[in-house]
């Protein structure tokens, strides 16, 4: 089950399309998605209008935003709109300002929405918008720090837009070269080499196959009599562009390595 708000069930039917019509000609290979929507938490409410749902479309006091700092998230929810009889319960039809305060701050704790009832029981609002405010603010905090953290590396960054766009354009031509290589000779189109990479932890680079399935696995390539003996026909065309580099794209948009640089150590 994929957890999902009560409005994005529709987001899920895609998914499920596409699982269906695979496994009705493959097999059962994919799980078919079902959405699980909880019943508190299912749907957020608008913090100035409770009966209507959490909107980024509406104005910034109705809503909270991922980046929202401390101070903006405690003034958005000192202001979110109650009611006058003072009594914290969860009531949706008759509270829903309380009772929409009461989801999100279990929703992001864990607790049971009867627990935090009885532990606020002759409480006023004030301290459940604070504890709500606590609430969200925890939940928020390792976000925005790994947030701030990927903004500050430009590099990283550039490394995914161009990666990822190279690999979007470059698709066909990849394919291309994929199937080439399998005719050529026969097995696997991508091999792997071992290397340090540039947040010095060891990962597996990716590259073109340009050499021949029948060269020796257990002398270095480097050590082998002729090794230019061994290059397969397409692979030597590959060498000589060094296209054969191209997968080395998917190892960058993985944040393994820097189209800037250093390159790779062995």
């Amino acid at each position: 089950a994929v957890p999902v708000g009560a409005d994005q069930k529709q987001h899920l039917e895609i998914a499920r399309d596409i699982a269906q019509r695979f496994n009705g000609v493959y097999g059962n290979v994919f799980v078919v998605p079902e959405p699980l929507i909880t019943k508190v938490g299912g749907r957020v409410m608008s913090l100035q209008d409770p009966s209507r749902k959490m909107s980024k479309s509406d104005p910034e006091e109705c809503f909270i935003s991922l980046l929202d700092d401390p101070d903006t998230v405690r003034r958005k929810i000192k202001r979110a709109v109650t009611d006058s009889d003072g009594a914290i319960r969860y009531d949706p039809e008759n509270k829903p300002g309380v009772s929409n305060l009461l989801s999100i701050m279990t929703s992001l704790t864990g607790e049971s929405i009867e627990s935090v009832c009885a532990e606020m029981e002759g409480k006023g609002y004030g301290e459940l918008k604070t504890r709500t405010s606590d609430a969200i603010i925890a939940a928020l905090d390792p976000l925005q720090a790994e947030y701030k953290r990927l903004i500050a590396d430009r590099q990283y960054l550039l490394d995914i837009l161009l990666s990822g766009t190279g690999l979007i354009i470059l698709s066909p031509l990849l394919l291309i070269i994929s199937v080439s290589i399998y005719i050529d000779d026969p097995g696997p189109v991508l091999f792997t080499q071992r290397r340090i990479g540039i947040r010095r932890t060891y990962f597996m680079l990716h590259k073109f196959r340009t050499m021949k399935m029948s060269t020796p696995h257990d002398v270095p390539t480097h050590l082998l009599k002729h090794p230019e003996t061994y290059i397969t026909r397409v692979g030597a065309v590959l060498r000589k562009f060094s296209l054969d580099e191209l997968p080395q794209l998917y190892d960058i948009l993985r944040g393994k390595m820097s189209l800037i640089g250093p390159r790779c150590a062995l």
